[in-house]
């Protein structure tokens, strides 16, 4: 079985409202769950409904990135629970909310 794993270096922007996101890495399953950690340090469950599996390489994520900037860390564990986990930079949001100068 080869291993699941998360590309590095990926971003989301920051917000407080469930948002969808691609993810991209190899040996992606249908059937995943996971978990998302924000960089507050919130965590919060990902359903199999939450995690969509577009191909080997990519799917597609429903998570809230939360507002504050910094590393978050998603999870990803498949149905014959297969781990992966990496770091996930979160950005200043982009949607006109008011960032910091």
């Amino acid at each position: 079985v080869d291993p699941l794993a998360i590309d590095p270096k990926q971003s989301v922007p920051g917000g407080t409202q469930p948002a969808v996101f691609d993810i991209t890495g190899k040996n992606f399953a249908d059937r995943m769950t996971g978990q998302w950690t924000d960089a507050a340090g919130n965590a919060a469950n990902l359903a199999t409904g939450d995690i969509k599996k577009s191909s080997d390489t990519k799917l597609t994520v429903t998570l809230t990135p939360g507002s504050k900037e910094g590393q978050g860390k998603l999870v990803l564990i498949s149905a014959i629970s297969l781990k992966a986990s990496a770091s996930i930079n979160v950005t200043a949001p982009c949607r006109g909310e008011k960032m910091n100068a």
